[in-house]
């Protein structure tokens, strides 16, 4: 999960699932992107919804990769007594409980015991934004159509860069329709055609 998988979402939906916590909880970007940065992103998450909830103290254990968000977290929630937390290779967590209070003060939990690298929140260069279209274009796609599906043509290279906000403007898998083929087909199809490139690609 690159930084624009980060961004997918702000910290903790309640469609039975949590997703990792993305930037977005602050206005402004910061002037630099922190380990304490990215848990008190999370912490703001789950403090506007329950405000009452008296912040615990938590000592951040190890940065794990964006890639490693899901399993470790979930991992955590186990540990934390949510038995049914579950990792799919969409990069979010399953849960019965994931509205209910405690299960998100436990994923805050779990979240600053295990916070993100910073470098997945900081924006990627024109450079890198370039590599994500290269990989969409000359790998994903020939992926997709090889597993059955197909996706609008592409816009430009430079379109697709110059309209990068966060998130890219084109996305194949965005097109895939998750209701119609089921979570475990695209977890499926993710395992076999990787959503972006490796982090060594875009992160060095």
């Amino acid at each position: 999960m690159k930084r624009v998988v980060a961004l997918v979402a702000l910290g903790l939906l309640l469609a039975g699932c949590t997703t990792p916590p993305a930037p977005e909880a602050t206005p402004e970007p910061p002037a630099e992107y922190t380990v304490a940065w990215v848990v008190e992103q999370s912490w703001v998450t789950f403090h506007d919804r329950f405000p009452d909830v008296e912040r615990p103290e938590v000592k951040p254990e190890r940065l794990i990769t964006s890639g490693e968000w899901a399993e470790t977290i979930a991992g955590c929630l186990r540990e934390e007594g949510f038995d049914d937390a579950t990792a799919t290779l969409g990069e979010q967590i399953e849960s019965a409980s994931a509205d209910q209070q405690d299960y998100q003060l436990a994923t805050y939990v779990c979240s600053a015991r295990f916070p993100i690298d910073p470098k997945y929140f900081r924006p990627l260069t024109e450079k890198s934004i370039g590599l994500v279209y290269d990989y969409f274009v000359n790998s994903l796609v020939p992926c997709l159509a090889a597993q059955g599906h197909t996706v609008s043509a592409p816009p430009t290279r430079d379109a697709f860069v110059t309209g990068w906000e966060g998130v890219p403007g084109w996305n194949p898998y965005g097109e895939i329709p998750l209701a119609e083929i089921g979570q475990a087909e695209l977890d499926r199809l993710i395992s076999v055609c990787p959503e972006y490139p490796p982090d060594e690609v875009l992160y060095g």
